[in-house]
């Protein structure tokens, strides 16, 4: 994930207002102690109670990515230039790097604010800053570009209570939708399927468009639909979202499963077949500890933190 150039600090103290790029920051909080990064989702408030540091983010996953400082003897003071040769040069050499080798945002959720337009692609214009919006939007081709993002995963996103076939029916159109997008801004986006796609897209200076879906309920029990899905670009499922399914649990719901039932394992043993990648955001602790036994391939957490850094069921443990 990368962040806009633009970024406001807040703390108890004082505002700092950082006019340098991500890089320069993380590389100035990467000497205390007290950084806590949350990238949870903004749908789910963070329980810490410390304060947040609120990054603009091009191409955000959903989310505001909040840097909690539980300490604040490390930062700058009000009077601190923060525009000085040395953060100028860490930004451009930032700026090199994400040239050179794609960024990859592992979870947006963009197609849901089209689909509660009504699905028009014509609902929203990507070409103009749309921070200002009503209501506003995280996600337009500006900040991307600021952003430097190479890759995008788009979330396909279903509710949890879509009954099964309304789910499937949903999900589809969730991705026809990322197809259009890519149509719609081909000098911008290309849908990319593979990773060497990602890097040939980036090399030609667009943004590599992949799909991810949110939440198994939306193959209604069926791995033909989930066959479906990878064969129309979906290269990725996270197994749960924030309601248990028939065959996995959700870190948000009471336990049922306690992991994973014996087709909850053949979803992910065919996810491994077909190349898709398993991705453990929203599961329960039980479920992701049953799909890394299952799994022979990698997993993925597209938009989790660490718990021991910030105490929330959708973060992942130190033990996993």
């Amino acid at each position: 994930m990368q962040y806009g150039s633009n970024i406001a600090a807040a703390n108890v103290h004082t505002e700092v207002r950082l006019t340098c790029g991500v890089a320069g920051v993380l590389e100035n909080h990467r000497r205390s102690r007290s950084t806590r990064m949350d990238f949870g989702d903004s749908r789910l408030q963070s329980p810490c109670s410390c304060q947040g540091l609120d990054l603009a983010c091009g191409g955000q996953a959903g989310a505001v990515y909040r840097c909690m400082l539980h300490r604040t003897n490390n930062l700058p003071t009000k009077n601190t230039r923060w525009e000085g040769e040395a953060m100028v040069e860490t930004d451009n050499r930032m700026r090199r790097v994400l040239a050179r080798f794609p960024l990859v945002d592992g979870h947006n959720d963009l197609p849901w604010q089209f689909r509660k337009r009504g699905g028009a692609l014509n609902a929203i214009d990507l070409r103009v800053n749309n921070r200002n919006a009503k209501p506003p939007l995280a996600t337009d081709i500006p900040r991307l570009r600021a952003g430097g993002i190479g890759a995008q995963f788009w979330s396909v996103y279903v509710p949890s209570e879509s009954p099964g076939p309304e789910a499937v029916k949903a999900v589809f159109e969730q991705i026809d939708l990322v197809h259009r997008l890519a149509q719609r801004y081909p000098d911008t986006f290309e849908l990319a399927l593979t990773a060497a796609d990602v890097e040939r897209i980036h090399k030609q200076g667009k943004i590599a468009s992949l799909i991810g879906m949110e939440g198994g309920h939306s193959i209604d029990n069926s791995l033909a639909i989930l066959r479906m899905t990878y064969a129309l670009g979906a290269r990725y499922m996270t197994l749960t979202h924030t309601k248990n399914n028939d065959w996995a649990d959700s870190a948000t719901d009471k336990p049922q499963h306690h992991g994973l039932t014996p087709f909850g394992e053949k979803v992910v043993v065919e996810m491994n077949r077909l190349g898709m990648l398993v991705d453990l955001s929203h599961v329960s602790d039980d479920t992701m500890r049953a799909a890394l036994k299952v799994s022979k391939a990698p997993v993925i957490f597209s938009h989790s933190s660490a718990r021991a850094v910030c105490n929330h069921p959708r973060n992942a443990p130190d033990d996993i």
